[in-house]
């Protein structure tokens, strides 16, 4: 019977673990997702400076990693719709993106995108790739504290567990 507890005492301690894992996983695509923003205010930035194109040719131009993907996808698609580009792009980080403070980021950008001229638009997308690059900082920053701040809590979790158990 002893063996019995220990076994699942050990089992607790590994599920721990691997909760905080999974939660540390998390953090760490969030900053991916900012880094995958950047990268797609830079290319927007640049396919508008020198080729004129409508909004959904630019997001079929667009290249960007697998969690900005569907929201690029989703955008364009939705657009064909015939709905309003804003609420579109809201519809779409609404689905695809978790975490509401990166949302709110990625709403700014989609509620003031394409009302201007090219100057505009132009400097809108600095002023967010700006915005983008201070949120990846900060993230970037807290990744190393929390991710090791999740495993031990997980651990520390599984071991209280373990030993109510016992």
């Amino acid at each position: 019977m002893d063996y019995l507890r220990i076994t699942g005492g050990l089992l607790l301690i590994c599920c721990g673990t691997m909760t905080g894992l999974s939660v540390a996983g998390r953090f760490r695509r969030r900053v991916e997702l900012m880094e995958q923003y950047r990268k797609f205010l830079t290319q927007a930035e640049t396919i508008i400076r020198y080729t004129p194109v409508t909004l959904e040719e630019l997001l079929g131009m667009i290249r960007c990693g697998e969690l900005l993907h569907p929201v690029i996808q989703k955008t364009k698609e939705l657009l064909q719709s015939g709905q309003p580009p804003e609420v579109v792009w809201r519809k779409a980080v609404g689905q695809f993106v978790p975490v509401a403070e990166d949302r709110r980021l990625l709403y700014e950008f989609g509620d003031y995108f394409g009302t201007g001229d090219l100057n505009g638009e132009l400097q809108k997308l600095a002023l967010h790739r700006q915005f983008a690059q201070q949120r990846y900082e900060e993230l970037q920053s807290e990744l190393h504290i929390r991710r090791k701040l999740y495993r031990i809590v997980g651990m520390f979790g599984g071991v209280v567990a373990a030993v109510l158990l016992i």
